[in-house]
């Protein structure tokens, strides 16, 4: 993938559903934790990826996306897992899964979309609930908006969070933006 050719092609909207499944992959995992440090460009180009395939797609209609969005949020909030490792894997499994749909369904794009009552989104519940490893993919990998605020005006910042702060910040500056 070329960082500077600034074109977005079909094929280049679900790298980040692909790059999620090599990262949970327990094969690549150590790799992925290794080779990040050196992909900004790559990365930053898979997320402005993702938010084109985000705006080219709009979302179905909020009955049919309610009980995924309860699915996400549940995972984030961690009822059902574990360990943070599981946590991380069930919410990249819910955003793949919303990606790569069965038809007559269009890909939706979970990460960049408001969840919950609020119009909070998946980063914002990161920062609520202290999941930095999933903040940080939600940066890295699916293209999170950094400035979106919800309903109430709040942002992902707004949660006092400091392993997601230092998270995001880390995914940023890898990044650019």
């Amino acid at each position: 993938m070329d960082p500077n050719d600034q074109e977005t092609e079909d094929r280049h909207l679900k790298d980040g559903g692909i790059l999620s499944k090599r990262v949970l992959d327990k094969r690549y995992a150590d790799y992925w934790e290794a080779q990040y440090p050196y992909m900004g460009h790559e990365l930053r180009e898979v997320g402005n990826n993702m938010r084109v395939l985000h705006a080219r797609n709009p979302a179905r209609t909020t009955v049919e996306l309610e009980g995924i969005k309860t699915e996400l949020i549940n995972a984030i909030k961690n009822k059902d897992c574990i360990s943070r490792e599981k946590v991380r894997e069930k919410v990249n499994g819910i955003l793949y899964a919303a990606l790569n749909p069965k038809p007559p369904h269009k890909p939706v794009m979970l990460a960049l979309m408001p969840i919950g009552k609020t119009g909070s989104t998946p980063l914002m519940y990161c920062a609520a609930h202290n999941q930095p490893e999933i903040a940080r993919d939600l940066v890295l990998i699916w293209g999170a908006d950094l400035n979106y605020r919800n309903e109430v005006g709040k942002t992902w910042s707004s949660w006092e969070s400091p392993e997601v702060h230092a998270a995001v910040k880390e995914a940023r500056a890898l990044i650019g933006r």
